[in-house]
């Protein structure tokens, strides 16, 4: 094994490593037996694990940009589970129909914000384990 403890074929980039992740997850929810809404809801949720994994603030993020960041999160994931279902022709929801479900889900994600990131993140703060330096 190279130096540095990296395998042959392990790319040290970490773009290269997400980028290669991301295709991967792609390939697996749009395969044929994932055209389902459990299969739809998967690629929404990890373009938005993507989107929001690649935002990285240069300082600690202020209480406006975490509510922006759910409001364009809640925005690209419904937004892209609506229009697989366009796409798939689904029956069940129309253009109309989607949209009032993309404004409501907006809405619905921002005000619950403030009530539901705190805790967790003091829970995610109270297990993450110390680091030695």
């Amino acid at each position: 094994m190279p130096a540095g403890g990296r395998g042959r074929g392990a790319d040290p980039r970490p773009a290269v490593r997400d980028g290669a992740g991301l295709r991967a997850g792609l390939l697996l929810d749009l395969a044929p037996p994932a055209d389902h809404v459990a299969g739809r809801w998967a690629l929404a949720l990890l373009l938005v694990g993507y989107l929001v994994g690649r935002v990285r603030p240069e300082s600690r993020p202020t209480a406006t940009t975490v509510v922006a960041t759910v409001a364009a999160a809640s925005f690209v994931g419904t937004s892209v589970f609506a229009l697989s279902g366009v796409v798939l022709s689904d029956p069940v929801v129309g253009v109309g129909e989607t949209l009032s479900v993309l404004a409501v889900s907006l809405v619905w994600d921002v005000l619950l914000t403030p009530f539901v990131l705190p805790p967790l993140m003091a829970l995610f703060r109270r297990l993450e384990p110390v680091h030695a330096l």
